[in-house]
């Protein structure tokens, strides 16, 4: 029997892939010709026929084309919205390639391209303060956090302690040691002599430990120039940078241990979190 190229599955005996796989791939072929063709400057004419002769070929039906289209023409969009500030000549590109490829202005419509369009403003805003505070905490600079706190400030600051930065969305997790007790065994009797036996194979309990990390909460993360501070509605900490005795980078996270007698680690999933590391590294030096 084939095996399916689009799914590596069994295809059955006399069918070389399945025919939704084929019609899933040609849809995904066609979307992506308008994209490329959109985002280059090509041919709009041409990847219209080519996307017909494509459809052609499977199990697609023709009356699809013009969805995919749209399709295609809000997926090269979203391309140029991810390379940057939306630039003029990729807004001409994106009306003429409407134009040519006949989208009606109720299908842009449906798009919600404003939205889209303010959206992606934001976000290429925000990117941009967090590259700028970026680079003045990997010169040794304290950045300038430059968004609005949330009403009521969760945290207390002490006196002369100054706040740093705010991490939102931010799932904390501590390391907690379970223990688990394995029972033994009373092992077998054997008879060796009337009057005489002999037990073999006896074993006793024992206990062992398993290190877990217990998720806690999701919540606020503050850095200051004095501690570490997460506040959430099922968990609280607040560790003074002096009593940490290490912080470790992961790609999604930063790890602390602070002194004491049997060090456990706290865990801080983030998004941001290379810059809350280098951040971090700073306040404590």
């Amino acid at each position: 029997m084939a095996t399916c190229p689009y799914c590596n599955q069994s295809a059955g005996m006399f069918r070389k892939a399945h025919e939704e796989c084929e019609r899933k791939h040609r849809i995904e072929q066609c979307e992506l010709e308008i994209v490329i063709t959109i985002t280059s400057g090509g041919d709009l004419l041409q990847a219209r026929q080519r996307c017909e002769r494509i459809a052609d070929g499977g199990p697609v039906n023709c009356g699809l084309i013009p969805g995919l289209i749209v399709d295609g023409w809000s997926a090269a969009f979203d391309d140029f919205l991810e390379d940057g500030p939306f630039l003029p000549e990729q807004q001409v590109r994106l009306q003429y390639a409407a134009q040519m490829l006949q989208i009606s202005p109720q299908a842009l419509q449906a798009l919600n391209i404003s939205q889209r369009l303010q959206d992606a403003q934001v976000r290429h805003q925000q990117m941009q303060l967090v590259a700028t505070a970026y680079n003045a905490v990997q010169n040794g600079r304290l950045p300038v956090y430059p968004y609005v706190l949330p009403q009521p400030f969760p945290f207390v600051l002490q006196r002369s302690e100054q706040f740093i930065w705010l991490f939102g969305s931010v799932n904390y997790a501590q390391e907690k040691v379970k223990r688990e007790y394995i029972s033994g065994s009373t092992g077998v009797s054997v008879r060796v002599a009337k009057g005489m036996t002999v037990r073999t194979g006896a074993t006793r309990g024992y206990s062992v430990e398993h290190r877990v990390f217990e998720p806690t909460g999701s919540g606020l993360l503050c850095f200051t120039t004095k501690h570490i501070a997460f506040s959430s509605s099922t968990a609280n900490l607040r560790v003074p940078w002096s009593k940490l005795v290490s912080i470790q980078p992961f790609s999604d996270a930063i790890v602390i241990t602070k002194e004491a007698a049997n060090p456990k680690q706290q865990v801080f999933t983030l998004e941001e979190a290379a810059f809350a590391y280098q951040l971090a590294m700073l306040l404590a030096a």
